[in-house]
């Protein structure tokens, strides 16, 4: 099943991205939104698959530029593991196309928090 109609509430998040500073960041923006019950960061995908299968998230928000085995590659072997998760991927190179693994694919810039408050926030659907 793939979300259509928004997200639920008390949701849990596991953030991915090799930049350990911007996990921090996302944690705590994320943090604050009343939608969200919890959220997990990983800086690599061999530790974001441990935490996968440990603590279940609704949502995974996966980097698609990480060294060893990239967002790509990632976000395929979590939608293998768990089809109904929601996954979102967040690129900071323009011009990447949506890949078919995820739900919704965004820039990292303005466009990721905008998009952040309206998912955690507002509840929008994937197209």
């Amino acid at each position: 099943m793939r979300i259509s109609s928004g997200l639920p509430g008390n949701l849990k998040v596991l953030i991915v991205d090799d930049d350990p500073l911007l996990c921090e960041v996302m944690e705590v923006v994320l943090g604050m939104k009343a939608r969200v019950a919890e959220v997990q960061t990983a800086t690599s995908a061999a530790a974001a698959l441990d935490l996968y299968v440990q603590f279940w998230p609704d949502v995974v928000i996966v980097d698609h530029f990480m060294p060893v085995i990239d967002g790509d590659k990632l976000g395929g072997m979590l939608r293998e593991i768990h089809p109904d998760t929601w996954l979102l991927s967040m690129t900071g190179s323009s011009g990447k196309p949506k890949p078919e693994w995820a739900d919704v694919h965004v820039m990292k810039n303005g466009d990721l928090f905008r998009m952040l408050d309206e998912m955690f926030v507002g509840g929008i659907a994937p197209a």
